[in-house]
């Protein structure tokens, strides 16, 4: 009588692994590492020893199983290496020394083991605060934050901050852990000085990505009344707390008593609150969303008062719209069905609508994506989004997709964001065409409009333009095309788009770091931005100086003559700007 030989599969690890709190809520166990040892035991065996183990995994659920090593030796243990991240089910096939064996697995068989092997840290992407934004004592800071990654747990964000970067990181609020995307509104406690800030996310296989502050933040007392105004601050505020900046006229500070801060909503009465400390700012708390108007009045210590109180007629001094809530809408691709397809090549319109009281005029951006939401280009941004819909025609290249998606961003005037995924998905038809010679047309033809100069200063700013547009096609069929990602911030910084040259410039570094012409290129960016006078703080100053700091002379002279002239003559030009404006600081 033939018998077979069942195996029950678990694992232990040679490697980090997820915490325990995050094991314990995950439906399957998750790992940071690729290199795992499957441990197994034999729960029932014949009359025949047993010889030779087989493995066999899955990475799609069971639908096809990959046979990996046969083993013929003990302890139990079979070492895996996974060739790539993803989700694995896993089966082992015993075989005595008669030849008889356990079921080998088949189509749709559930794995014995299950577990998902994840090697990359999350990223997180912070769009507020902005270093170059002022930020102002006695005020809430905004953070804003977004962390892509495959296995995120409900909760995964810590955010820290110091005054110094000699001193530790403390938790900011006390609250524990975030979501993955979020927004904290903190309130500063510095009169002035600076600040650093620190997100951490962890995944469920343990891996955990950072941020911080590229440069501090500076924190800087209010000065920003103009001409005899009373009242400062946002006029549209994402928070029902903000600080009201105000300025007392009529008595100093020995003989004031009572600073009164009136206010109304909409068209409502007037009510008095009153600062307690007689200092700017006010922090107001709105009970609900809507339009509130400000007035102030002081009392001096004789009981004389600097102006009348307000009465129904009363114009108030300031006012803010309160908006907590992120626009809402829609977007559609085509019929809107579940999945579609559509030829690369030829037109696609995409519609939308979008509600919200507070649009920005220009507060939306449209993207695309051609690998399935892995990695995102934009289509066009600042789009008019006044009356809430609209409409863009997109010739999408011609490269095939099995799952392209789309997505809006948008904004509201008081800095609310929301993205509107479309509901449908699109399958690209025209799979034959190479993305990497495509991507290489595209950028010879926008070297070719960007190097004829046409008749007339307007004529050459035309070409520029339009071979921008080739630029973009060529990145997005090959993000990887270091030349077209430098070679557009040429032509931005010429047009005068000294903020997108300036990524373009840092993405072409990024992907050549070596290369020394791409090197020198970002470096004059960060100067220009200084010239520009986004610079107040004197961060891109301190980037250029360090990027200059890592070029070699070694790696100049690795370029032939003809070059490596040019290029030491383009290092001691960027070397002395940089001292000059170091002096200078």
């Amino acid at each position: 009588m033939r018998t077979l030989t069942t195996v029950v599969l678990f694992l232990f690890l040679a490697g980090p692994t997820a915490g325990a709190d995050d094991a314990a809520t995950a439906a399957v166990e998750y790992f940071a590492t690729r290199s795992l040892e499957l441990a197994f035991a034999t729960e029932a065996a014949g009359a025949a020893e047993i010889r030779t183990y087989e493995l066999y995994y899955t990475t799609d659920g069971g639908q096809t199983w990959v046979a990996y090593k046969t083993r013929h030796e003990l302890p139990d243990e079979f070492p895996f290496t996974a060739p790539s991240d993803g989700r694995y089910g896993f089966f082992i096939v015993a075989i005595d020394a008669a030849g008889h064996r356990g079921p080998t697995p088949q189509p749709g068989d559930r794995a014995a083991y299950e577990c998902v092997i994840d090697t990359i840290a999350p990223q997180i992407s912070v769009p507020r605060p902005v270093p170059t934004d002022a930020i102002y004592g006695g005020s809430d800071l905004v953070i804003e934050w977004k962390t892509h990654d495959l296995n995120l747990p409900e909760r995964c964000v810590t955010i820290e901050w110091r005054r110094r970067s000699e001193d530790p990181w403390q938790d900011m609020t006390g609250r524990g852990t975030y979501p993955g995307t979020g927004i904290e509104q903190w309130f500063s406690p510095l009169a002035s000085g600076a600040i650093e800030l620190r997100l951490s996310a962890r995944d469920l296989a343990g891996n955990v990505g950072v941020w911080t502050t590229p440069a501090p933040i500076v924190v800087r007392p209010f000065n920003g009344f103009r001409g005899s105004r009373a009242l400062a601050a946002d006029p549209y505020s994402t928070f029902r707390r903000f600080p009201l900046h105000y300025r007392v006229s009529g008595f100093n500070a020995t003989e004031l008593r009572e600073v009164q801060l009136w206010v109304r909503s909409g068209l409502g009465q007037w009510k008095r609150e009153i600062d307690p400390d007689r200092a700017t700012p006010y922090i107001f708390e709105a009970p609900e969303d809507g339009t509130y108007f400000f007035y102030l009045r002081a009392v001096s210590k004789n009981g004389d008062a600097n102006r009348a109180a307000p009465g129904p007629d009363t114009p108030a001094d300031y006012r803010v719209i309160v908006d907590t809530h992120p626009p809402d809408g829609e977007l559609f691709i085509g019929s809107g069905q579940s999945t579609q397809a559509h030829t690369a090549g030829e037109q696609l319109e995409l519609q939308w609508w979008v509600d919200d009281e507070n649009l920005a005029p220009r507060g939306a951006k449209l993207e695309v994506s051609l690998d399935g939401g892995r990695s995102w280009h934009s289509l066009t941004s600042e789009l008019k989004s006044t009356d809430g819909r609209g409409s863009f025609t997109w010739r999408p290249p011609l490269i095939g997709s099995q799952s392209t998606l789309f997505r809006l961003e948008v904004r509201d005037l008081a800095g609310n964001r929301n993205v509107i995924a479309s509901r449908s998905k699109l399958r690209l038809m025209n799979p034959r065409v190479d993305p990497k010679e495509t991507a290489l047309e595209h950028y010879q033809h926008a070297m070719v409009l960007a190097r004829t100069k046409m008749r007339g200063e307007e004529g050459t700013r035309e070409q520029l333009i339009q071979s921008l547009e080739h630029f973009e096609v060529a990145i997005l069929y090959n993000p990887s095309l270091a030349e077209a990602w430098h070679d557009q911030g040429v032509v931005q910084r010429i047009l005068g788009r000294h903020s997108d040259a300036l990524q373009s410039f840092k993405k072409s570094h990024s992907l050549r770091p070596a290369e020394v012409p791409f090197t020198f290129s970002l470096i004059r960016s960060y100067l220009d931005m200084g010239d520009q006078g986004h610079d107040a703080d004197g961060a891109y100053l301190s980037r250029a100086s360090a990027t200059l700091a890592g070029v070699t002379r070694e790696s100049i002279y690795a370029y032939p003559p003809g070059e490596y002239r040019d290029l030491l003559v383009i290092y001691r030009f960027l070397s002395e700007d940089v001292k000059k404006r170091r002096v200078g600081e």
